[in-house]
This record gives structure tokens, sequence and C-alpha cells, in this order.
């Protein structure tokens, strides 16, 4: 939300501080707003006077700043007063310069009586002028705001109020009475000079308002600012400012800066708080010292676990306010955004400004981008700077609980005992509440709830509570595709987390081997290498990516080890793997061969996820799917796992093993210090995971058949997986198939998945056959789920060789059996699916045979006449391959119309396609043949879709 900075409200707030000086502010204002003299001589008059009742406001101000307010005190708040003086300085800035300037030898303007008489009238158009030049609103700073834009804002704001005053002047009909010269002088002055010299006393007049009150310094980016910084520590007495520039300048881990900053200006705020906040601030402290990582996944390992507040890197953001045009589910709408390296001083500008208790902060991120591991720092870092956090996990709350109710169960669950909100604010005196919503997409996913206004209630809540003297700060943290779901309170701000860079890479690596200095040497072993994290900075860019990766390194050769770096695709097998095999280590009781099997076992389940969330179309599975999944996956682990794998629990146990698997839930409390879990919803922290893992699930079982396994079961094993969901819409998964049979995995046999996979292209080929009766699908079966299964085991199979010819997929192969195969793709796949194949692979054929080959590199589809290019190339049509590439190679942009629009007067289609086929056949150059038609067809009015109604006719 905007704050109404105007002059009126900023003097009003400074009433309440010395009541005298609002008096003769008033009469200032008045001088301005109804002057029946000479104007140009009130307003000089106007502007000497405020140059005398700045000074007294800036005295009052560093009263008012320099001693601090208690519990019951009446006094507005430091925050208010700190944007109310700046108000004034900004109109001093201007007022001062206009004195300067209209001192100039330029003729006086004098009213004529009658316009003494009516500018005296509420109504007067000239009286309206003169009374806009105090009543327009004033910029302030925010911590989105940097010094050269706020700057910026301030001369636009000058130059408004020079228009206001010459709006004035040159409806005076002593203006006309002026010579040209006079005029244009007076133009001059009140649009260009004056708003460029405000600009520059108004950036003097702020470093002085920064040596009176560093929040100002925080608000403005003042690392970009030397010499605003120098102009600031020759003004300041005190060594406040070199404190807070030195704090927020050093580079360090976590929010230590926001702590230390947040000391200095609260001065010792907090002190003799209740035992609830004290308590609560403790509770914070314990959480934000904890070990980064579970003890459990650190035993057996030569490394330890440094704690979260130890590792946190302050994150590299983007920030804006939000508006009705904003799109902050788009990355590309962010992509326009700053990226800021200074988190440390945007959250501390933040949690001092006047609109953080007016609306909540709302930041974004990825999953495993560090928004809950920030959530715990930032609660123990706000308590031990003067306030007091409350962190919400809104996985573990219901949605039918109002603000109020949500903060009150979570203060119960901390402090052990039914606790009154308005008893705890009376309480926390001066301490103002910082409360951290954590996880919106969880509150919304795992409940089902489609509220819309959860931001608004906070906003609500926030205003109701700040109007009887609780002003409370919130924060709300959510995954970016979230934002799009929620209704943002306007002026609010938003903020996306970063992935991190080289140097918080390295930065993070180094708190690691700090940490980890004596393991190491005890252990024998070298240091996390940087250099080989930084190999894979697509992952490391991730916290929890790369703190995985580090425990990897930990646990078996180090990253670096090898003469060659880490395909992708091996060090997902290792990073995965580690996990598994330590965690089957713990359960087998260490029996090497036990242990192999629980491993793949593990694999496979983690695949069958995977594919169900492929099947689903989406990013994650709920609880009951997983467990259904897994029930019906039952026949592809082995005997001494299947007793567990059909029950319920079995989706518990695997996504509690591992923490690259998050979870979702949702609560609903009861009577009790206990609450019921009403939902889970289960994710992979990154989505290349669950590529990864079905891609090797693919393989795997194209290429394995475990003992015992009968044909029957072996068709029913790929049939359910292959027929799942069509791979051509999910690249990454085939990129992985690909380089897995690149990199030479010792478990893939290519020989034998081709073989694997001809039974089922042969029955395909069956379905598809025009000679006789074709062969009917199989009960259960539908033409759909055959087209995906065989368009899958193409693909599969082109992955693993990168060319394969058609006959060794398909006996009696010919041109017709693969034209019918691809026009049941082209029919029964949806069209994204059937262009992203088609665009992926190309069909060649030499002296009669025909291969399959994977293009070096993708067709563009993103056009019409692209995508229908692609799919006729894979249907061998090569008289629309002609026509595409025909009318794709025309300059002409009406004869480009004929390729993407039918025309509506032209009501036979079958005589248009007979003319366009007819061009296609002819040289390519014989363009005249078709101008000549154009005239007839472009006149009518067209509608989308000419090619695909024309191409069934041929």
């Amino acid at each position: 939300m905007e704050l109404p900075i105007k002059f009126e409200s900023a003097v009003r707030l400074l009433a309440e501080q010395d009541k005298s000086l609002a008096d003769r502010l008033w009469r200032w204002a008045r001088i301005i707003a109804t002057s029946v003299e000479d104007p140009a001589v009130a307003l000089v008059s106007a502007a000497k006077e405020l140059g005398e009742l700045k000074r007294d406001v800036l005295s009052l101000a560093r009263s008012a700043l320099g001693s601090k307010t208690s519990s019951g005190d009446d006094r507005p708040p430091r925050r208010d007063v700190l944007l109310a003086t700046h108000s004034l300085i900004v109109l001093s800035s201007f007022f001062e310069t206009l004195d300067e300037r209209l001192t100039r030898p330029i003729p006086i303007l004098k009213l004529s009586e009658r316009e003494k008489l009516t500018i005296a009238t509420e109504s007067s158009p000239s009286r309206g002028t003169l009374k806009s030049l105090i009543e327009a609103r004033i910029p302030y700073p925010d911590p989105s705001t940097s010094m050269d834009l706020l700057a910026d804002n301030c001369e636009q704001y000058f130059v408004k109020l020079g228009e206001m005053v010459l709006r004035f002047f040159s409806g005076l009909e002593a203006w006309n009475q002026l010579s040209r010269g006079a005029r244009e002088e007076l133009v001059r002055e009140l649009s260009v000079y004056i708003p460029q010299r405000a600009r520059d006393r108004y950036e003097h007049n702020f470093a002085r308002l920064c040596s009176l009150a560093p929040e100002y310094l925080i608000w403005t980016q003042f690392r970009q600012h030397s010499m605003l910084l120098r102009q600031i520590a020759a003004l300041d007495e005190s060594l406040q400012i070199e404190q807070l520039t030195e704090s927020l300048q050093r580079v360090e881990a976590g929010m230590a800066a926001t702590q230390r900053t947040l000391q200095i200006l609260q001065n010792g705020s907090g002190a003799g708080r209740s035992v609830n906040i004290e308590r609560l601030n403790e509770i914070n402290r314990i959480a934000a010292n904890g070990p980064l990582v579970p003890v459990r996944d650190t035993s057996g390992l030569p490394v330890a676990s440094p704690s979260l507040k130890d590792a946190y890197q302050s994150p590299m953001f983007r920030v804006d306010q939000h508006t009705s045009d904003a799109r902050e589910s788009d990355d590309s709408w962010w992509n326009e955004r700053q990226l800021r390296d200074d988190f440390d001083t945007f959250i501390t500008g933040y949690l001092c400004h006047p609109l953080s208790t007016r609306a909540p902060l709302l930041v974004l991120g990825r999953p495993g981008s560090g928004k809950s591991a920030w959530t715990r720092v930032c609660a123990a870092t706000v308590g031990e700077g003067g306030m007091v956090g409350i962190r919400i996990a809104l996985r573990d709350v219901s949605p039918e609980l109002t603000i109020q109710q949500l903060i009150e169960f979570q203060l119960r669950e901390d402090l052990g005992r039914a606790t009154n909100w308005a008893d705890f604010l009376e309480s926390a005196q001066e301490s103002i509440p910082v409360v951290l919503f954590d996880g919106l997409d969880e509150y919304l996913l795992v409940t089902g709830s489609d509220e819309v206004d959860f931001l608004t209630r906070i906003q609500d809540f926030q205003v109701k509570w700040e109007s009887i003297g609780h002003p409370i700060i919130a924060v709300v943290t959510s995954r970016t595709v979230v934002a799009a779901r929620s209704r943002v309170p306007g002026g609010t701000f938003v903020l996306r987390l970063e992935s991190f860079d080289e140097k918080r890479i390295v930065r993070w690596v180094e708190a690691w081997n700090v940490y980890n200095t004596d393991s190491y040497l005890e252990a024998g072993r070298d240091p996390l290498s940087s250099a080989a994290i930084l190999r894979q900075s697509t992952l490391a860019r991730e916290p929890i990516l790369l703190l995985m990766m580090a425990l990897l390194d930990a646990h078996g050769p180090a990253l670096d080890a090898g003469d060659r770096p880490l395909a992708r695709s091996e060090l997902y097998e290792r990073l995965l793997g580690s996990f598994l095999r330590r965690e089957a280590e713990r359960s087998e009781q260490r029996v090497s061969s036990r242990i192999e099997i629980a491993v793949e076992e593990r694999f496979t389940q983690l695949g069958v996820a995977s594919l169900g969330m492929s099947a689903r179309g989406r990013q994650g599975l709920f609880h009951e799917e997983l467990a259904a999944d897994l029930e019906r996956s039952c026949m592809m682990v082995s005997d001494s796992y299947s007793q567990v794998s059909g029950d319920v629990d079995a989706a518990t146990r695997l996504v509690e093993a591992f923490f690259f698997i998050h979870e979702s839930r949702a609560h609903l409390p009861s009577s009790g210090s206990t609450s019921q879990v009403v939902g889970r919803y289960y994710e992979f922290v990154h989505p290349t995971f669950s590529e990864y893992l079905l891609a090797r699930l693919v393989l795997k079982q194209l290429s394995v058949v475990p003992i015992g396994i009968s044909d029957a079961e072996s068709l029913e094993r790929l049939e359910m997986i292959f027929g799942a969901s069509c791979f051509s819409a999910q690249p990454e998964v085939l990129n992985f198939c690909s380089e897995i049979a690149e990199t030479g995995a010792t478990w893939v046999d290519i020989p034998f998945a081709l073989e694997r996979a001809k039974p089922i292209l042969e029955e395909t080929a069956a379905v598809t056959s025009a000679a006789g009766n074709p062969a009917l699908p199989r009960s259960g079966q539908t033409l759909q789920h055959i087209a995906v299964l065989s368009a899958n085991l193409v693909g599969v199979t082109v992955e693993l060789t990168g060319r394969v010819e058609f006959d060794t997929l398909v006996s009696k192969a010919s041109a017709d059996i693969w034209q019918r195969m691809a026009h049941l793709w082209a029919a029964m796949l949806p069209s994204a699916d059937w262009f992203a194949f088609a665009s992926r692979y190309d069909v060649v054929t030499e002296q009669g045979v025909i291969s399959i080959r994977r293009r070096e590199v993708a067709l563009p589809i993103s056009r019409p006449l692209e995508a229908e290019l692609a799919g006729a190339s894979i249907l061998l049509n090569q008289n629309h391959v002609r026509l595409l590439e025909f009318v794709m190679d025309l300059d002409s942009s009406p004869a480009r119309d004929i390729s993407t629009a039918i025309l509506s007067d032209y009501t036979d289609d079958r005589a248009v396609a007979q003319f366009i086929v007819r061009l296609a056949g002819t040289e390519p150059q014989n363009i005249e043949t078709l101008n000549r038609e154009l005239p007839r067809l472009k006149n009518a009015a067209v509608r989308t879709g000419l090619l695909g109604r024309m191409l069934r006719f041929f």
C-alpha cells in the first residue's frame, strides 16, 4: 500500500511532538494557500519562513529520535517521525531554492482587484492551484528505492511544484503584461533551473537527515554512494554511522549484519522484556543454532554439520512493489527487475520502515531456494535486534483458522500454554512482533484451499492492530508459481530469492570446510573442493543441493576424483545412491548382498514416484496417490521387500528416509496439545531428481529382467512404465536416457533393450495394419494408450543408439507400416506431445531402409508452420513437406496467410487444397501463379487452421 505522505499529514504527526512548531507550519501554509497580495512576494516570503522552520524541524526530530518511547507512550512511532521529517525537508528544498532564484530582477506580478476578490473564495481556480502546492503527495524513501531513484522522484516532484506555481502565474491578468523574454525566463526558472537546484539542495539536506537517523541511509542502498557516506561522516558527531556502515558492508554468513544493525538502531531497546518474549527468542536461537543437517544423515561420515546460522548465506534477490499489472509468477517479468546483492540491507531497512506494519512482505522462491531456512534465521535475528520473531509453518495449521488464531496456535506450540494475543502484545512493550508465515504454497496445495485473500487478511490484521497502538510486521513465504493464485495488496513489497552465484557457493564451501577442519584431518581427506563443486554449478546454485553434494563428497570418492568431470547422470547416480546406500546400511545390518538389493529397491520405488508425477502432469504426489502407486508396483521389487511395498506406510517410510524429498503437511489443531494430520504432499527438492529417476527406471526395466519374471509380467511392467505419459513432453527425461547410455552405465544392455521393445511395437504395427483385418487392441487397452506406449519405446531406443533402423524394431518393416504407426501418434497423442516428438526425431529412407534418428538440434515448433513441417517429415509425406517448405520460403506476406488461415467465403476446401497442391508441385520460383490467385483469396475473412483442414484431403 502507498503511504499518503503530504504536508498536512507530516505536520499533524509532528504536532504531537511540538504544538507551537506545528502552528507555525500551519501559518506558513496559509500564506501559500490564501495570499491575496503580490503572489511572487508571498512565495518568496514563505520560502524564507520555511527555511527557518526547517532548522526547527531538524532540531525537533533530533530530540524526538534521540529518546526512546515506552509502553503506553502517546508519542508517534520513530518510523513515522522519520518520514514526516523527510517530507518537510523535501518541501523546504524546493522553497529555499525558490527563494534564491526568484530574488533575481524579474517583474513583480500583481493581482487585479477582481482577482483579489475571487481568489479568497473556495471555488477560485487560482486559490486551488496554490493549495495544491501543499497537498501534493511527497516522495519518500523505501527499501526498494536507491538514492539515485529517490532523488529522481524528488526532482519530478519539484517539476510538478514548479508547474503549479507557473500555472498560477500564467493565469493572472498581469501575466500578459510581461514581455515575452520575461515570461520565457520565468518558465525556464520554474520548469528547469529551480527543480535541478532543488534536487542538489535535497541531496545535501538528505545527508543531514542520515546523520540524524541511520534508517535513511539503510533505506537508500547507501553502498552505491561513497560521496554520500563522506558527507554524512563529516556531519555526524557520533560513531553510530561509522558503526552502521561498517556493519552492513561486511561480507559474512547469515544475517549477522542485520542483527548488529538492528541492535545499533534499537540502542538497548528490549531490556526488561517479559518471560514470554525471552522464551520465544530463546526458542528461535536454539532453532537457528541447530545442525543444518539432521544428525542421522551425517552419522558414519567423516564430517559434521555446521549450524543453520553459521552455514546460511544471504542470497541475491530481486524486489518490487506490487501493482495491478505485476506478474510475479512470470520469470520474464522478474528478469526486468534489478538483481541486488544487499539482502541484509534491504531486510533491515524494511523492518524499520512504516510500510512494514501496513502490509505483509511476500518472499518468493523455488523449492530448495532457502525460504524456510531464512525464516528460521530471521526469527532468531530479529529477537537479538530488539524485536520478537514468531515463525508459523503453514503446513502445520488448518485453513479454517483466522490470522489471530494461527498466531495463538503457534504461541501455544512454542510456549507450551495457551496465550492470548492481546495480552502478549501488552507484554511485548516496545518489541515489535515479526510474524513469519512460512509456506503459503503448501497451505493452499495440501489443504485444497482456493483462498486467494490470505495476504489481504494479513494486511487487515496489521492495520487493525496498528490502529490501536500495536504495530506488527508480517512476512509470507511461498513458491513463485503460487503468486498468480493469490490476491496481493497494492504496494506490497514482493521479493524473489535468486540462486547462489559463484561467490556464495565458494563462501558456503569455505564455511563448511572451516567447521570440518578437524574432521577432515582425522579422516585423512582433503577438504571439499570449490572447483569441483563449481563444475556442477547447475545443482550447486540451489542451497539444498549444494549441501547434498558436500555430503556426497564426504561419503565416497571426492567429487574431483577421476580423470574427467562427472557427467550429470553420473553425479545424480552417486548423489542419490549414496543416500540410499547409507539408509540401507542402517536398516540391513551392513550385509552387503542385502544392502545392494535394498538400494535398488529404493531406486525403483523413487522411480515409481517419479512415474506417478509424470503421469499426473505435476511435480508432486499426495500421500494416498504415492501409496497406491507403490502398491500397484509391488511386482517391480524383490520378494524380500514386497511385504511392505503394498502397505500404506510404504509411502511414509520412503519419504521419511530422505531429506531430498520435501513433504508438505496440513494439520487440523485439536483442543489438546496435539494436532491431526489431514493432508500430505510429496515432491523432490529439485525437479531434475524426478526426471533422472524416471529415466533410470525406464532404462532399468527395459534392459534387465529379474530372474523368475514371466513374459506376461515383463510385458505388464513395460506397459505400465511406457504407457503412463508421453516422454517427448519431458525432454530432460530423454536427455538423461541418452546421457546414461553415452557414459556407459554397466546395467544398460542396448541390444537386449531393442529386443524387449520389439514385441510391443510388433503389436502396434498389427493394430494399425491395413492388410486384411487389423488386430484389435487387447482388453483394457485403448488406441491412445497404444500410441503413447509405442511412441515412448521408439523414442527411448533412439536415445540409446542415436539412430535405429526400423526393421530392428518391427519385422517386415516398410514405409507403409511406419506411416500408419506415425499417423496413430499424430491422431492419438496430444498435439503438444506429437509435435515435440516430431521436432526431436527425424526419419530418413536410404536404399529402402527406414531409420529413425535424433536430430542434433530440435526443430523449432513455436509457429504453426514449423510444427506442421516437423509432423509431415515424421509422416514421410513428401507432398506436405514440399508444400510447407515452398510456402515458408515465400517472401509475400499474403502468401503466408494461405498457410495459416482458411478463407470463410471460399467454401470448397477440397478446391483450395487441390489448388495449393498444384502450386507445391511446381518449381518454388513460380510465385507469379500464386500471386495471381491471391487477390481473390486475401480479401476474404480468415480464421485459423487452414493447413490442418486442408491436409486431410490428400
